[in-house]
């Protein structure tokens, strides 16, 4: 298993739900790039281009990261990239010699019109090289073969929901960790808001366009108006728009029914409690 360092620093608890017979590898910080090398990428994220001359570059930068980070690459037998997004993990766990399969979550039109650390050359050039592709539903096929990815390598898999698992968790205690955010105006809390008797709305998705906080919001702005004890919930990691989505939120005329909370090891006691996912 692999993990980039940020895992580390944001959810430091992430790593003790791992089986203690699993080993894991932690994806220090890029390395250094030479100019050609640093050229390379700023044309590649500027223009989403790449010709035969800068795989050549990448080949050699990458492969020379996965020996900085893996020490021997050679030794392992399968690459599984259930991330599916970064251009840089994308490019360097292409270089490996071995059976290569990558996952895609979402709609990848979309999902490269949205998110900066993908663009349609790095998925294009890896459509070209990875060995199999897992679209984990059948309604995200179509757009990853419109952007090149070949049907024959395509196998859905499905994600595996752990029903038992997410109905423990859910009856555990609140709980806040030390790197935790809570952004609200009633006095009591979290508990208050969830002992309300108005109704009780939550989302949990990372800080990100994708998610469509303000759609939500905006909806949300709507209800209240003959909703007013109603309160939303918004649960998230990650993310560049969580400071955006605040002052968004702090401008409605519902911002006292709003929270939101960042990084939360366990949002399911919070929706076991609410009436609307």
């Amino acid at each position: 298993l692999c993990f980039d360092r940020w895992n580390f620093t944001s959810s430091p608890l992430l790593m003790n739900s791992l089986p203690p017979e699993y080993d894991f590898i932690v994806l220090s910080n890029k390395g250094p790039y030479t100019v050609k090398e640093a050229c390379c990428l700023l044309v590649l994220s500027k223009f989403e281009k790449q010709c035969s001359y800068m795989t050549r570059v990448f080949d050699k930068l990458y492969q020379r990261e996965l020996k900085r980070m893996m020490v021997y690459p050679e030794r392992y037998q399968y690459v599984l990239n259930f991330e599916g997004y970064q251009n840089y993990n994308i490019k360097l766990f292409q270089r490996m010699n071995c059976k290569r399969i990558l996952w895609i979550h979402n709609d990848i039109v979309n999902l490269i019109k949205t998110r900066k650390e993908l663009n349609i050359a790095t998925e294009k050039d890896a459509y070209n090289s990875y060995d199999l592709f897992a679209p984990i539903t059948e309604d995200i096929v179509a757009p990853a073969i419109e952007v090149g990815c070949p049907k024959d390598r395509i196998r859905v898999i499905h994600n595996c929901f752990d029903d038992i698992g997410t109905k423990n968790r859910a009856l555990k205690e609140i709980a806040l960790q030390n790197n935790s955010f809570v952004h609200m105006k009633l006095v009591g809390g979290i508990e208050e808001a969830l002992n309300s008797p108005g109704l009780k709305i939550i989302n949990i998705g990372r800080f990100s366009k994708e998610k469509e906080h303000m759609r939500l919001l905006k909806a949300f702005e709507q209800f209240y108006q003959t909703h007013e004890d109603a309160i939303l919930f918004i649960i998230g990691g990650h993310g560049p728009l969580y400071h955006k989505t605040l002052n968004y939120v702090n401008r409605l005329s519902c911002w006292k029914n709003v929270v939101c909370i960042r990084n939360m090891e366990n949002p399911l006691p919070i929706l076991n409690k609410c009436n609307l996912f």
